[in-house]
Order: structure tokens, then C-alpha cells, then sequence
């Protein structure tokens, strides 16, 4: 039995599977217009936002710039035009804090998501 291949988000009844629609490597690049993008998961400071996400949505991913004061932080954009290739909503089920979002994105933006992701919160803007 071939082992089942998860689907980018909701799949209306009677449309065709194609590659694109699925999470693997087609997505990325279907998604940015770029052959070797990247899919970069991330968890969002506020999870509320993540409700307001669907597939396909544009964003800019921000954080706040290392060494900023707590009361007037400076927004630092790590990311402009990611595609939004996953987002889970309320109810589906999971705890928010647990929820995380597919980005695809350019290689050297996705490198700096990924990265930040590890040390900082981060958010992002809606196009």
C-alpha cells in the first residue's frame, strides 16, 4: 500500500489531485514562482493570527530587531512576499500554541525565517 501524501490545505469535492496540491518539493515552486524555494515551518507569536491565515495568502514575516527596546521595538522584515502553503485553523483540533504555518519561500529569505525561528518570536503582515 503507497503511503499517503499529505495535501496542502482543503480540496474541494471533484477537483483533480495534482502535484502541486500536495506537500513536496513541486509546492514550494508552484507557489513562489521559484524552481528551488523553500517550505519553512514556523509558529507564530500571537497563534491568533494563524486563524486569519488561508493557503495562498501573501505575508511578510517580521520579528524585532536583536538589542530593541521593550517599549518601542523596531520590526525587522525577514521575509517579503512568502506564500502561505499550510495554515490550520481552530478547528481543526490542536492546541494554538502547538499550530504551525508552511511558508514557501525564496531560498536565502527561507534561511532567514528558519533561523530566526529558532531564537526569535516572530509575526507576520498580510498583503
Amino acid at each position: 500500500m503507497p503511503s499517503a501524501t499529505p495535501l496542502s490545505g482543503p480540496v474541494p469535492a471533484g477537483e483533480t489531485l495534482v502535484s502541486v496540491r500536495m506537500l513536496g518539493p513541486l509546492l514550494a515552486g508552484a507557489a513562489t514562482g521559484h524552481p528551488d524555494a523553500r517550505v519553512v515551518p514556523i509558529r507564530l507569536a500571537d497563534a491568533g493570527v494563524g486563524d486569519l491565515l488561508r493557503e495562498g495568502d501573501l505575508v511578510d514575516v517580521l520579528t524585532v530587531a536583536p538589542g530593541s527596546e521593550d517599549l518601542s521595538p523596531n520590526a525587522q522584515v525577514l521575509a517579503t512576499g512568502a506564500t502561505v502553503v499550510l495554515a490550520h485553523t481552530a478547528e481543526d483540533g490542536r492546541d494554538q500554541r502547538e499550530r504551525v504555518v508552511l511558508l514557501a519561500l525564496a531560498p536565502e529569505q527561507a534561511t532567514a525565517v528558519a533561523a530566526a525561528s529558532l531564537v526569535s518570536a516572530l509575526t507576520v503582515t498580510l498583503h
